[in-house]
């Protein structure tokens, strides 16, 4: 299941060659590497899911929401085996990988509404400066983690988001 050969082939002029100039020469046709990558720890909350990338924040999140030193490692080796204390975050495991903030890809934007407890995650530069400038409830907390728009290895399943009309809450 490992890539142990890649094959990259530039014409002169097209797409890699970056003076896109047809004139013999192929200028700076990049270089192929695997981008580190992260997993997503995923949450839920009367209801309501909430995503991280953050270590830091998921074990924070954890000895928050579990009794008697429930930590991560309990956790990943059974997120069913310990339930967590009422009306607190309830850990479901990892939702997937992706890239750490500052690498590869697009920014991952999330916003918090504390009235509803509802986050929205959104990598649409467009939706992202018009809960700037109108949040509608909705304060940024920071860069999630970065998406990539295009498959990659390991990172091959697609993300979507969804609105629940009747509670105004994302998932």
């Amino acid at each position: 299941g490992l890539v142990d050969t890649i094959k990259v082939y530039l014409k002169d002029g097209a797409q890699g060659d970056a003076d896109g100039s047809v004139n013999g020469e192929i200028r700076d046709p990049g270089v192929v590497s695997e981008a580190p990558s992260v997993d997503v720890y995923r949450f839920i909350k009367n209801g309501v899911h909430f995503f991280t990338s953050d270590q830091n924040e998921r074990d924070s999140i954890i000895k928050s929401s579990y009794a008697n030193g429930v930590t991560f490692a309990n956790l990943s080796a059974n997120p069913n085996a310990f339930d967590p204390i009422t009306g607190q975050f309830k850990y479901e495991g990892t939702s997937g990988k992706a890239f750490d903030k500052g690498t590869t890809g697009s920014a991952l934007y999330r916003f918090y509404n504390s009235s509803n407890g509802d986050h929205l995650l959104t990598a649409d530069v467009n939706e992202y400066n018009a809960l700037l400038k109108n949040g509608n409830g909705y304060a940024f907390e920071g860069i999630s983690h970065n998406v990539s728009t295009i498959a990659q290895l390991g990172m091959d399943k697609a993300n979507y988001r969804f609105f629940n009309v009747i509670t105004g809450e994302h998932m």
